[in-house]
């Protein structure tokens, strides 16, 4: 077959014909050209010689002005070791004719394929011909002399089929016409224009749950359930998308294989969901993958193989255990962190080849069986008291799950009771530890990953000690109480660690830090790490920042005469001899009472004028200070004398007043106290209308 590529492709055989032999292509999809690695030569005037061309060789009668007459053939070879691993897509013989005896005189040329020459070729000892392969034809605005072209794409791939490292090829002039001086011709260089892609890749054949591909003689087991089938393919180039088609069949019933595309492309797993029944009980299955990168597949992978069980065992394992005997028999058995043995036995069941054991909480765990049948053990740690419930049920081989033994026992409560007062970082912390059973005679704790420490119990079981935290932030605290006998308990507790400064204050109390107006209090604050030399605090976030040095303990006080009631969230942290600072205090916050009595009216208001003159109103007045008794309120309107109302034993009372000016009035009240001291004076002021 004839095929006529442009003359942009003409061009390019043209450009690329002066490349150097052995010139590798791309990878992955090409358009290119390649010049034949070697080519000579032969003459029938001299039948012994090969001749090497330098710029062009004759083919068929020649006549050249020095009178020899002569007939002559090209032979050449194309290299197609750079082509190992490639797919030909098209393959095009191309020539440049130089000179042509007699353009009105197409040549009947030939071209041969040849067997490979062990020898320069010559006249008297050519390269046998092995098969015609076809008559170079004009290409497309062909103009004499121009190129011709010959399609061998068959050629080619039958080469890299028999795995030959080159393609050996004759041009000739037909036998008969061979003699004639007209068809005569000269030719510059052959090349083989192409098109080829970089085959893609295919391997990794496995089950993704499985991780196995398994063989015809020992196929892997799987149940009856959703598998996955997966494979990585690669391409000519890093980044070229390579997907996979998937088949799966019967080994027994080849007619019945099917081919699935598979979802996902090269750089991770391609992968196909075969659903659950696809193939019943029993059966075993081939399956492989081929990769496809939108121009070639792969050669199909050596097929893998499973088949499918969907019988699980029959009977629930039996479940022993000497440590932690089955039943609710108080108090119980063992301890919160102690260990116990619990032996599980599928009672020689040959199907049963391991355990799946669990508990209600966290994630099951499974122990194989020594043989098939064979009873096994496992280590479960407790993690609470009282009641608990070890699950565990038998697995066949290929991951079928039997039905599932309860086992109930009760865990004594053992576990230590532990109790951290948190100094901070790099301090010691105190630990408090106390038994839960008698005859503790020691602790053993650690933080995190850390050493173990040591600490001996006193005669009530209990312990103190100091312990230090090395860093900010969650700590888990491991304890273990120990009896003459061993390992009683454990208690496993997480630990908030900060550096932040320990506030207190002179009016903390049940409700936080309470303060009144114009009585002083006193903020001490404590270091929550090592080389503290000030603090900075801070009443709220549009006031000033005060900063306090702290003594060799890294300790500070300061005074503060609160001067208004209302509720603040101050800040304070510590700063080290570094210029570093502590993290800011949490939650920190101090309410402040107003010690003046409060007024309200039931007609007055300071915002705008009501009533008259005249016209009373029940004024209410009343103590904010709730532990403070007050014995009356002292009252005065305006510039009225003074009088008292007693509170009855409250901190309440009121009046009915009628004020006796238009405009501002001015209402002072005090709380006298048990003490017969008087609170600072507050001067409502409300407006009358007039």
């Amino acid at each position: 077959m004839v095929r006529k590529w442009g003359a942009a492709a003409v061009a390019l055989t043209a450009a690329l014909a002066a490349a150097v032999a052995g010139q590798s292509p791309a990878a992955a999809y090409e358009f290119s050209s390649v010049p034949a690695a070697s080519w000579s030569y032969t003459s029938s005037a001299e039948q012994g010689r090969s001749f090497t061309p330098a710029d062009y060789a004759p083919v068929g009668r020649q006549e050249p002005a020095d009178g020899t007459k002569f007939r002559a053939r090209l032979y050449f070879t194309i290299d197609l070791t750079a082509f190992d691993g490639k797919v030909f897509h098209e393959a095009l013989l191309f020539t440049r004719e130089r000179t042509a005896a007699d353009c009105a005189a197409p040549s009947p040329l030939e071209v041969w394929r040849t067997a490979a020459a062990t020898s320069a070729p010559t006249w008297k000892n050519p390269p046998a011909q092995l098969e015609r392969l076809g008559s170079p034809a004009p290409a497309e605005n062909y103009a004499c002399p121009g190129y011709l072209q010959l399609d061998v794409l068959d050629a080619v791939k039958a080469a890299q089929s028999r795995g030959d490292d080159t393609l050996s090829l004759e041009l000739r002039v037909a036998e008969g016409s061979e003699g004639a001086q007209r068809f005569g011709r000269t030719f510059h260089r052959p090349s083989l224009q192409f098109r080829v892609n970089a085959r893609p890749g295919i391997s990794s054949l496995q089950l993704q749950l499985q991780q196995a591909c398994g063989t015809l003689a020992e196929p892997v087991l799987v149940p009856r359930q959703n598998l996955t089938l997966t494979a990585v393919t690669t391409g000519g180039e890093p980044n070229e998308l390579v997907t996979a088609q998937f088949a799966h069949w019967p080994v027994d019933r080849p007619e019945q294989r099917a081919e699935v595309p598979g979802v996902g492309y090269s750089g991770d797993s391609v992968r196909y969901e075969l659903t659950a029944g696809t193939h019943p009980h029993g059966t075993v299955v081939a399956w492989s993958a081929r990769s496809w990168d939108g121009h070639d597949h792969s050669d199909w992978a050596q097929p893998c193989y499973f088949a499918i069980d969907s019988a699980a065992p029959a009977q629930a394992p039996v479940v022993t255990s000497a440590e932690y005997p089955a039943g609710r028999d108080w108090p119980g058995h063992g301890g919160v962190g102690v260990p116990g043995t619990f032996t599980l036995d599928a009672q020689g069941d040959p199907d049963v080849t391991r355990y799946k054991v669990w508990v209600s909480s966290g994630f099951p765990w499974y122990v194989d069986a020594p043989q098939p049948g064979a009873a096994t053990s496992t280590v479960y740690t407790p993690t609470g008291r009282g009641p608990n419930t070890l699950y565990a049920a038998a697995v066949d081989k290929a991951g079928n799950v039997g039905p599932q033994t309860a086992y109930e026992f009760l865990v004594r409560d053992t576990a230590p009771g532990v109790e951290v007062e948190v100094a901070g970082v790099g301090l010691p912390s105190v630990l408090r530890l106390s038994p839960t059973i008698d005859g503790v005679t020691e602790y053993r704790y650690r933080i995190g990953d850390g050493a173990e420490a040591t600490v001996a119990a006193a005669g009530d079981g209990s312990a103190v000690t100091d312990i230090v935290f090395p860093a900010v932030g969650t700590h888990q605290l491991t304890v273990s109480s120990y009896t003459a006998a061993g390992l009683a308990g454990v208690t496993k507790q997480n630990v908030s660690v900060t550096d932040a400064p320990r506030v207190t204050s002179s009016v903390s109390g049940p409700y936080g830090h309470q303060a009144v107006v114009g009585q002083t209090m006193t903020w001490t604050f404590k270091p929550g790490g090592p080389d503290v030399v000030a603090y900075q605090y801070r009443l709220s976030s549009d006031t000033e920042l005060i900063r306090v040095e702290a003594d060799a303990t890294g300790t500070a006080t300061l005074d503060w005469t609160p001067t208004e009631g209302g509720s603040w969230q101050p800040a304070v942290w510590a700063v080290y001899a570094d210029g570093s600072r502590s993290a800011t205090v949490q939650n920190l916050s101090v309410s402040v009472t107003d010690s003046r009595p409060y007024v309200e009216s039931l007609i007055y208001n300071p915002w705008e004028p009501a009533g008259g003159v005249g016209v009373s109103s029940p004024f209410w007045i009343w103590s904010d200070l709730v532990d403070v008794p007050v014995t009356e309120f002292v009252v005065k309107l305006n510039d009225g004398a003074p009088f008292t109302l007693s509170t009855e034993g409250g901190t309440s009372t009121f009046v009915e007043l009628a004020p006796d000016r238009a405009g501002e009035n001015v209402l002072t009240v005090q709380a006298r106290y048990t003490d017969g001291t008087l609170s600072p004076a507050r001067e409502w002021t409300f407006l009358v209308a007039g």
